[in-house]
């Protein structure tokens, strides 16, 4: 059960990060070049917990009570910073 909900978190993050790619891909052209994209992938992946926590999470029965607050904001902002800076570094080559 415990590696059946690692890979459904796998396959989430990928989903997540494909919609971030392609948010980018649409705003990327008004974007400054000069400016890093990974602040903006932080508050994207802030909003991903927001909404995961406050909309998904308890219609789906899914508990993560076990975790503490700053451990999922901590996970999800690094997430959102290995994107931004795998994403920002891509577009520059």
């Amino acid at each position: 059960l415990a590696l059946s909900g690692f890979h459904l978190q796998l396959a989430i993050a990928a989903i997540c990060g494909a919609m971030f790619g392609l948010l980018q891909g649409i705003i990327g052209r008004r974007w400054p070049r000069r400016l890093p994209l990974w602040p903006v992938s932080i508050v994207y992946s802030a909003l991903l917990l927001l909404l995961a926590q406050v909309l998904i999470l308890p219609g789906a029965g899914v508990s993560l009570q076990e975790f503490s607050t700053l451990h999922l904001a901590l996970a999800n902002g690094l997430y959102g910073l290995a994107l931004g800076l795998l994403l920002g570094r891509m577009t520059l080559s």
